[in-house]
């Protein structure tokens, strides 16, 4: 029988090392080595795995070298295989919702849909298909597509007809007047355009673009 208070083989001391934040001899198969091994400090698995689920609970996806003078970045593949598969899972879920603040967003206004919409190139947005439901929706003012109609229109209220005539005028492509609100057709010339009904109801001639 092996005596207890024998001491351990050098080839078992040399493979041993002390982590550097728990202050615990450890042996080798608990350090933290990662893939690119871009870290040169020692510690075990044990300290990093809470050194990074401590950070994700505070909502921090660009997690640190444990070492508080290290600048040095961990990656979250590299650290994959040393990490628990949960923990990998939690830190891109965090990284994602990192990207998407950063990121003009909204949610699919039908209340049985309430997909995120992604502005991904911060452009001004209007008429948006939800990549859910796959219905119209306004991306301004954040209401199903009002065909037809401004957004300042958009809250009120309307029957079946009036809501056929706007998808009618979306798809003649007309134009409403500004002024009076009567739907307008360019046949052809510029788009610049005079509004006979407006100019009646005001006494200077009421002009715009066509779009």
């Amino acid at each position: 029988m092996r005596n207890h208070e024998e001491k351990e083989s050098p080839e078992i001391q040399a493979s041993a090392f002390t982590c550097e934040i728990c202050l615990e001899p450890k042996p080798s198969c608990q350090k933290f080595e990662h893939t690119n091994n871009y870290i040169v400090h020692e510690f075990c698995m044990s300290c990093v795995t809470r050194h990074i689920q401590a950070k994700l609970e505070e909502n921090i996806s660009t997690i640190n070298c444990p070492e508080l003078t290290c600048d040095q970045i961990l990656d979250p593949v590299d650290c994959q295989a040393m990490i628990p598969p949960r923990l990998f899972t939690q830190w891109g879920d965090c990284l994602c919702r990192s990207v998407v603040s950063g990121t003009g967003k909204c949610y699919c206004p039908y209340t049985d849909c309430s997909e995120m919409v992604l502005n991904e190139c911060n452009e001004t947005v209007k008429r948006c298909l939800c990549p859910g439901c796959k219905r119209l929706f306004c991306y301004a003012c954040r209401v199903p597509w009002h065909a037809g109609y401004w957004c300042s229109e958009s809250h009120q209220a309307r029957d079946s007809n009036e809501r056929q005539f706007g998808v009618l005028l979306e798809r003649m492509k007309w134009t409403r007047c500004p002024g009076c609100g009567q739907p307008v057709e360019r046949i052809a010339g510029c788009r610049n355009v005079i509004c006979r009904y407006a100019n009646q109801l005001k006494p200077n001639t009421l002009s715009f673009k066509f779009v």
